[in-house]
């Protein structure tokens, strides 16, 4: 028979009449034991690219090593970026330009 318990211990009766005391287990220490370890985002990202590639044809293979080496999106964006701020750089300096001369006339 159980009686009340406080914290961790709960207090039965043994057959021979005298308290006998058990530790308590609770559920949270047993689910974290029986819990597989976590797997960080890139650490699962890079297990299913590492599938997606050996699951993939030869040709995407080849392909996707193609534009790596080329360079990868983010680059490819910074460089149109980078030739964006240049043309805008030329047109507000033609624009001076073009300011100081008509003053000059």
């Amino acid at each position: 028979m159980l009686s009340s318990f406080s914290g961790t211990k709960a207090v039965r009766k043994s057959p021979k009449g005298g308290p006998v005391r058990k530790m308590r287990q609770s559920l949270a220490s047993s689910a974290v034991a029986s819990r597989p370890k976590k797997i960080s985002t890139l650490e699962m990202s890079r297990m299913e690219w590492n599938a997606h590639i050996s699951s993939a044809p030869e040709e995407e293979v080849t392909e996707l090593e193609q534009s790596r080496r080329a360079g990868g999106f983010l680059e490819k964006v910074d460089f149109l970026q980078r030739v964006d701020q240049r043309k805008d750089d030329a047109r507000s300096s033609g624009k001076r330009r073009r300011l100081k001369l008509d003053t000059r006339v």
